[in-house]
């Protein structure tokens, strides 16, 4: 990396920057205006990114400042639980990954992005190889690569819930982080593929993440945290010695996705601003204190993915954002957004309650909490306790009560409190198993919850007390998630990976039945009275409507607007629908959102 200098207060990303110009038709790259040089940083940036070291007195290296459309693409990925672009080392060249979970690469030379067909995936994570021919990244449960010019993808090796990063080395292997529920740890494969070992295991009460590979394949820096309730803002930066199997921690005081620098400092995201710290490479140790050196880059503290990356010549790439601005959002058939709620923050999985005048979420602020927030009057109440992660919040049918999970104590557990925050909560299940609360079931008698043993299974408990580990619904050797009752209680809308590719089903509930496909997708939603069903496909949202009374009839699936909305992650469903047919999602409005192109500083 360019060596970091000191010049000034935090760098902002509002500096004025130029807008990267498309190539001549000619072949040659147009000239463009360099609209943020050296004197730009001075005064607004902690660190400016310059060339090699100059002799004193030598005028210090420009910095140029850029915005990368994304053309012809509109949108990146909006998964907050991964990273959904990465530059070359050469700095040449970006990938990134769309709406729809395609990979496009786009040469900074070139007038538009390529799309690299076949490489459809959720949460990515792509990372380049050392000499920028090969792209990494997770797909479905598997880790694979496709060559920088296309082609058929290759896979390397089963990586069941990956999604925790990506880290190529010098040495021909791959480090990956295994960030899913039931299985956390750091994996090793080569990069020729084959099964993959367990480098680093996780904690029990720890999550792990955001793998670097340094020192030629010889140590690894990698992120961790607590799951009592911590985000990655509260976690610490550590490093793992493959020679001696010990790990030390190198940093406190939260951050995530830490790499080291070829000038030798460590830098991080931290509270949506880039870190950076001098490291001793001999002694594996920072030396003195973190200063910001970038302010207003997108990251979520949740996952500690960060939206930034930079090349070994030194370039920066990143996605211009600031932590807990996402809203409630009202979405209207035309995909036009305004904001439900004022109260801006890290939301995820927002559910309606049954009468359309209240929304319970979960909200990462001081600790990672759900809240019901009263649409008519503007207000928002606690209803969990401050301790553990509390997540995937569920209505009964009168709209009293909201069931929810939690993970504390190395447990997880089955809340359910009076929504009001009224009355002490209540604990309806409790086991080792990392669990998500689904739904209630229309009947409110039973409620429905996904379970990890060993594959994502729908399991449904009884309320009366009668089975209190519950009992498996739809549990078979596939992962089958997102479980969602019709209103009248006759089906069940879920997916499935059976195929190797999520796929939407609806079959009878209770009891099994013939599986019916409605198409590739997830998070399918019942539309209030039964008649539609919504769902999340190709970098939209989508409608069928249905005949679901005796008989299950799906129609031609519709097309509504771009997906341009926050999702926590593949096991979570990050919309919900009103009895008019709006959605209430997670996001920016039109002025605050910023993802149809890619912020340069070279």
């Amino acid at each position: 990396m360019r060596e970091l200098r000191r010049v000034g207060t935090t760098a902002s990303p509002n500096a004025p920057v130029s807008v990267l110009p498309m190539r001549s038709r000619g072949g040659n790259l147009a000239k463009f205006a360099i609209a943020a040089i050296a004197g730009a940083l001075l005064a607004s940036g902690l660190f400016f990114l310059r060339g090699p070291r100059q002799d004193a007195g030598a005028k210090q290296a420009s910095v140029t400042r850029l915005t990368l459309p994304l053309t012809p693409i509109k949108s990146l990925n909006t998964y907050s639980l991964s990273q959904n672009f990465a530059i070359s080392p050469d700095g040449r060249k970006v990938v990134f990954t769309d709406g729809a979970g395609s990979l496009w690469v786009r040469d900074l030379q070139e007038d538009e992005a390529t799309d690299l067909r076949g490489t459809e995936c959720r949460g990515c994570n792509p990372v380049f190889s050392p000499d920028g021919e090969w792209i990494a990244y997770f797909s479905g449960a598997q880790l694979a690569k496709v060559a920088v010019h296309g082609g058929a993808p290759v896979t390397l090796c089963d990586s069941g819930e990956g999604s925790g990063g990506i880290s190529w080395g010098p040495d021909g292997y791959i480090v990956f982080a295994l960030a899913g529920a039931r299985n956390r740890a750091l994996m090793r494969v080569h990069e020729n593929g084959g099964k993959a070992a367990p480098l680093l295991a996780t904690p029990v009460d720890a999550d792990t993440r955001w793998p670097f590979i340094i020192d030629g394949g010889r140590a690894v820096i990698f992120s961790s945290k607590s799951l009592n309730g911590q985000n990655y803002d509260q976690g610490n930066i550590q490093l793992f010695d493959l020679e001696t199997k010990q790990t030390k921690v190198l940093l406190t005081g939260g951050g995530a996705g830490a790499q080291i620098t070829a000038d030798g400092h460590l830098i991080f995201a931290r509270a949506a601003s880039l870190m950076a710290v001098p490291f001793d490479a001999k002694r594996r140790e920072v030396r003195g204190q973190p200063v910001s050196v970038l302010n207003g880059v997108a990251y979520d503290a949740a996952s500690g993915a960060g939206q930034w990356s930079v090349s070994t010549n030194g370039t920066l790439v990143f996605v211009q954002g600031s932590a807990g601005t996402r809203r409630l959002m009202w979405v209207g058939a035309g995909g036009q957004s305004v904001a439900a709620h004022p109260t801006a923050g890290d939301y995820y999985d927002p559910r309606l309650s049954p009468s359309g005048d209240a929304v319970a979420a979960e909200l990462l602020a001081e600790g990672d909490d759900i809240w019901v927030f009263d649409l008519k009057r503007q207000v928002k109440e606690i209803v969990s306790s401050p301790k553990g992660e509390d997540e995937t919040p569920a209505w009964s049918p009168d709209g009293q009560r909201v069931a929810w999970a939690t993970g504390a104590d190395n447990e997880r557990v089955i809340i359910e409190r009076r929504a009001d925050g009224s009355a002490d909560p209540k604990e309806l299940w409790h086991g080792q198993s990392h669990v998500h609360v689904l739904q209630y079931t229309p009947d409110g008698r039973s409620i429905l919850f996904e379970t990890e043993s060993p594959n994502a299974g729908i399991w449904i408990l009884p309320l009366d007390g009668s089975e209190p580990a519950g009992r498996p619904l739809i549990d078979t050797p596939a992962n089958e998630a997102l479980a969602r009752v019709s209103p009248n209680g006759q089906w069940i809308a879920y997916v499935s990976d059976v195929t190797g590719a999520e796929q939407i089903y609806v079959e009878p509930f209770p009891g099994r039945g013939p599986r019916i496909p409605v198409g590739p997708g997830a998070e399918p939603v019942w539309a209030r009275d039964g008649r539609r069903l919504y769902y999340r496909a190709s970098g939209a949202f989508w409608a069928v409507d249905v005949s679901a009374g005796n008989t299950f009839t799906p129609g031609a699936p519709v097309r509504l607007f771009d997906d341009l909305f926050a999702t926590k992650g593949n096991r979570h469903t990050g919309y919900d629908v009103a009895g008019d047919g709006r959605l209430m999602v997670v996001g920016n409005t039109e002025s605050e959102r910023q993802v149809g192109a890619l912020k340069i500083i070279q």
